[in-house]
């Protein structure tokens, strides 16, 4: 993100995952959000990660595994959800 991009360090000092999920939904909300408006994208490295992802978007799809082991880039396009609203999509799905 650019230097004029808000800060949100402050608003979300001392998020306590197990006690809060909430508040990192909306601060992972905020971060996709500045990168897919900004057409910026997130690099990391992984190493030996197994991750299952759903092939369908219903409770009792198969997954795919997928394994992680190197670079990774993740681009946000011109739409976005916010993961609040997968979330909730879920939820109610079951």
């Amino acid at each position: 993100m650019d230097s004029s991009s808000a800060d949100p360090s402050q608003q979300f000092d001392g998020i306590d995952s197990a006690s809060d999920p909430e508040r990192w939904l909306d601060l992972i909300d905020h971060v996709t959000g500045e990168l897919a408006e900004n057409d910026e994208s997130i690099q990391c490295e992984l190493d030996d990660i197994t991750v299952d992802v759903p092939m369908q978007m219903r409770p009792d799809a198969d997954t795919a595994r997928w394994k992680l082991d190197g670079g990774l880039t993740v681009s946000f396009g011109e739409v976005s959800v916010p993961l609040r609203e997968w979330r909730e999509y879920w939820k109610n799905a079951e």
